[in-house]
């Protein structure tokens, strides 16, 4: 069953648009893992470097709220610290060891070219996502009265 899904109230994610103004979202390709989203299987959906942000399509919301500020306690600052540092660790690891070629890359949604080629290829979440779309399952209400909230603001 197809509905909608996100990072919303307080699971926020960070994505940013680049000077190019394309939209770079790379963490939504793990939102399958957030704890609410367990509970209902979610398919995972691939990361976004959306490139044309002119053309969006139906499926993708994104409710600009501005930089958020953390509260981090000691040992969450802690823990994102030895993240970072096993982060740091690994990708020196996959540079010394790995050619460009040995490396696995999954697909990125780029644009509506991709898409496309996501569908046609018969990708689980683009097929989910394409039924969403023909079957025009609204958003859920304060999604759609925040998308009118920043439309007044650029106006």
């Amino acid at each position: 069953m197809s509905s909608w899904n996100g990072f919303w109230g307080d699971s926020h994610h960070v994505w940013t648009i680049t000077e190019y103004n394309e939209l770079v979202d790379l963490s939504i390709g793990a939102i399958h893992a957030h704890p609410k989203s367990k509970e209902h299987k979610q398919v995972p959906m691939p990361p976004l470097w959306w490139s044309n942000i002119e053309y969006w399509p139906y499926i993708l919301r994104y409710l600009p709220e501005g930089p958020i500020k953390l509260n981090l306690s000691e040992s969450e600052t802690k823990d994102i610290e030895e993240f970072t540092a096993r982060t740091l660790k690994e990708l020196e690891k996959t540079l010394n060891n790995k050619n460009v070629n040995s490396i696995e890359y999954s697909p990125i949604l780029c644009g509506k070219d991709s898409l496309n080629e996501l569908y046609e290829s018969g990708h689980l979440w683009m097929r989910g996502s394409y039924l969403l779309h023909e079957s025009r399952i609204p958003p859920p209400v304060w999604v759609s009265k925040r998308e009118g909230e920043l439309r007044e603001k650029n106006c």
